[in-house]
């Protein structure tokens, strides 16, 4: 069994990297860092340091900063890396929660695709005893569901399609490459038929057509 990542990009490692190349029968503890939502946040940092997110008493003292090494959970070295630096509140927080999303969708469905070898995963924290700036849960204190928790929800879906990515970033000139999966935990046979389609700013090109056949129970 294992523990660990808890970030988007963990020493230099992307999500996809961690678990793509891990083997564990359990994953027990992980965690993608994600932001309370704006409403949220002004319940609990004072106007005068809610619109520049920077550790500051208010910022550290519910988590964004100071609570895992220096610069997390707010983690926003690694924002500014992969969507370029802003100081915009409502914009970062966007930006904070797409990573969560992306990174817990991407954590949960490599466990299923490692079935049966890998029969367990669980996130570390589900949810939150009181409300902070950031953290790895995907329920904001007291009952509030982050956009993570539907990214959860539809990668724990009984039976559906799975991108297997190897990174997040694809430079110029090089191929953009990923393995399709269809996972089926349904007590029965099922069928389908998937698109692959790569959106790029408002075009989207269709890449092929995935006509499945029967795909067994629990397969």
């Amino acid at each position: 069994m294992s523990h660990g990542s808890y970030a988007f990009e963990d020493q230099e490692k992307l999500v996809y990297e961690n678990f793509n190349n891990a083997r564990s029968t359990a994953y027990t503890e992980f965690g993608v860092a994600g932001m309370a939502s704006v409403e949220d946040l002004k319940k609990i940092i004072p106007p005068d340091e809610l619109y520049n997110v920077a550790p500051t008493k208010s910022w550290i003292a519910h988590h964004a900063f100071q609570a895992h090494g220096p610069l997390r959970w707010v983690s926003m070295f690694i924002l500014d890396k992969y969507f370029g630096h802003t100081d915009d509140v409502a914009l970062i927080v966007e930006h904070s929660q797409w990573t969560q999303c992306e990174g817990y969708k991407a954590i949960f469905e490599e466990a299923r695709r490692q079935w049966p070898y890998c029969s367990m995963v669980m996130n570390w924290c589900y949810d939150e005893p009181w409300l902070t700036a950031a953290n790895n849960s995907i329920i904001s204190y007291p009952a509030n569901p982050k956009p993570a928790y539907y990214s959860v929800k539809d990668s724990l879906r009984p039976s559906l399609a799975s991108a297997r990515l190897s990174k997040f970033v694809w430079q110029d000139g090089e191929n953009f490459t990923a393995e399709m999966w269809y996972l089926n935990d349904e007590p029965n046979t099922v069928s389908d038929t998937v698109t692959a389609v790569v959106e790029l700013g408002c075009k989207k090109y269709e890449l092929l057509t995935w006509n499945t056949g029967d795909i067994g129970a629990n397969s």
